[in-house]
């Protein structure tokens, strides 16, 4: 049987189209979309009615392969199918016990295996024959998909966000998409019928700062305003924010900076194309090209060596009794007074 590579949206189109496969396999990195499509397979192929005699939930480490093919095995009674959902499927074992059902499975069952991390060994048998079904791997996204999956998620919900609300939630609640989905959830509760927000609404909801956040540092750096750096380190260390932490906050100064350096060697092109380049949002390219002018080539150089220097300290080597506050104090004036 041949394998075919299947999208989150392409088995999620399906399922709602009622055009159900006898098997499927969710495997990745990534649980969230494994657990939407869980979610939905548990919660809307059979009606109430029907999920009696007709739906088993099984978990991986408390059931075997046997006992699985044996239950796909059944036909439904009063529906047109059954459904067979195993949770945390990579702690089955004896996975060629599956082989002789995945030969000839049920078209009136669904089994739907969902495995958090790597797929069933291909080199079995039983992997073999799954892989030719249905089969969806679920990846972690990049850091820099994350904005447009949040607007991606939002559209869903007719609901707009302006962009800097929604680089600031990409970059203040990481790439976790089940919190960031949490998260947003929370937020639309309160919209009290409007179909858009921006950074008040995240600063009330979410309780990300508006004023102090690291779209603000970065501001704040492109400017070398000093005083605004340090307002902000202040409230990222009282409010325990992982942005006080250095090995938060020097990956993306690193990647900033790295940014900044990168618009010196598109000297002369439009906005538009540098930001493509660059790989950010054209909302904040003027900021980067003002950074580019407050930090020629030369003192760029010198700021990577002090980040370095920094991550080094921070890991302990050298760093004598300063705790993290006072590393990246000493860091930012070095960087906002450097020669």
């Amino acid at each position: 049987m041949a394998k075919t590579s299947h999208t989150y949206q392409s088995v999620m189109r399906d399922l709602k189209a009622k055009n159900f496969a006898p098997v499927y396999v969710l495997y990745g990195d990534e649980p969230y979309f494994i657990d939407k499509v869980a979610h939905y397979v548990e919660h809307h192929v059979l009606s109430e009615a029907e999920k009696g005699f007709n739906q088993t939930v099984f978990y991986g480490k408390d059931v075997d392969c046997k006992t699985i093919a044996a239950a796909a095995r059944r036909f439904p009674m009063m529906a047109s199918h059954q459904v067979i959902l195993v949770k945390e499927a990579q702690n089955l074992k004896q996975w060629d016990d599956l082989s002789s059902y995945l030969e000839k499975p049920l078209d009136s069952t669904l089994l739907v295996l969902c495995l958090k991390g790597k797929g069933p060994d291909k080199r079995t048998k039983a992997g073999k024959l799954l892989y030719g079904y249905v089969a969806m791997e679920s990846k972690r996204l990049y850091e820099n998909q994350i904005p447009a999956w949040i607007e991606s998620y939002l559209k869903e919900k007719n609901i707009q966000c302006d962009e800097k609300g929604l680089m600031l939630i990409a970059e203040s609640l990481g790439t976790d998409l089940s919190r960031i989905a949490n998260e947003l959830d929370k937020l639309l509760l309160n919209l009290d019928g409007k179909n858009h927000f921006g950074t008040k609404e995240i600063s009330e909801s979410i309780g990300i700062s508006r004023d102090f956040n690291v779209f603000e540092l970065q501001s704040a750096l492109a400017r070398k305003d000093f005083k605004k750096c340090i307002q902000i380190l202040n409230y990222f260390n009282a409010s325990k924010n992982a942005f006080g932490k250095p090995v938060v906050l020097l990956g993306n100064l690193f990647s900033w900076f790295s940014k900044v350096m990168l618009v010196h060697t598109h000297h002369g092109a439009d906005e538009r194309s540098i930001a493509s380049e660059l790989g950010v949002n054209p909302y904040f390219i003027r900021e980067y090209l003002l950074a580019a002018r407050n930090y020629p080539p030369g003192r760029l150089e010198k700021i990577f060596g002090w980040l370095l220097e920094c991550d080094i300290k921070a890991k302990g080597i050298g760093s004598g009794s300063e705790d993290d506050d006072a590393l990246l104090k000493e860091l930012f004036i070095k960087m906002l007074n450097a020669a």
